[in-house]
């Protein structure tokens, strides 16, 4: 059994932040400076956003592990948005208005709250006992619904006209695919260090499902 430790859950929950912010920027920096990138550059930069997207991965996953998912999932978020500020801002990628501004130090402090008010560390859940109750397998079944769906719907609509508009329906498309994936993947993290046999495989399906979609 794992013993869980809500400051390196924390920790890693921030790293993971950051390491979303990071992969995005490899492949955004270029084409936002105008550069004019080589074909070797551009088969180089994938692979790195690949490896990059592997460590967020990696931080989240060992967050989730190591602390509640209630906790690790809004600091990573309220992360994302504050890197996103400071990384992109400073490169002068994106300007971010007052408003932007404001609301992102809110739903920061309300995450440095979080481990004060919410809840504490979780060491000896009966996880099987939790999944198996009728609401946890009825949200467990939503979820991965939305994910699969989601999943199915970018890959199916990519190339065509409406991807290439930015329609509100792709817009809501790509929400669902972020948020349920984020979700989904955070609460199976956590089990993935809880469980064996073959529910150990179903985590892992799930996990990698997840993965994929938050890869689009």
């Amino acid at each position: 059994m794992i013993e869980q430790n809500l400051f390196l859950a924390i920790a890693l929950a921030l790293l993971g932040g950051l390491f979303q912010v990071l992969s995005v920027l490899i492949l955004a920096y270029p084409k936002a400076r105008d550069y004019e990138v080589s074909k070797l550059t551009q088969k180089a930069l994938i692979p790195m956003n690949i490896f990059v997207q592997l460590l967020n991965g990696a931080a989240t996953s060992g967050a989730a592990i190591f602390g509640p998912v209630a906790i690790v999932m809004p600091v990573t978020v309220s992360a994302q948005l504050l890197f996103n500020i400071i990384i992109f801002g400073y490169l002068e990628m994106e300007a971010f208005d007052k408003d932007v501004q404001v609301g992102t130090f809110i739903v920061v402090s309300g995450a440095i709250l979080l481990p004060f008010v919410g809840p504490t560390i979780q060491n000896d859940q009966k996880i099987m006992e939790l999944l198996s109750s009728p609401w946890a397998l009825a949200w467990t079944s939503f979820l991965s619904t939305g994910v699969l769906i989601s999943g199915i719907l970018c890959f199916t609509t990519i190339h065509t006209k409406k991807w290439k508009e930015r329609s509100k329906a792709v817009y809501v498309n790509l929400t669902i695919a972020r948020v349920f994936s984020s979700v989904l993947s955070a609460s199976l993290s956590k089990a993935l260090a809880l469980v064996t046999g073959p529910a150990l495989v179903f985590v892992v399906l799930g996990f990698l499902l997840c993965g994929f979609v938050l890869g689009t």
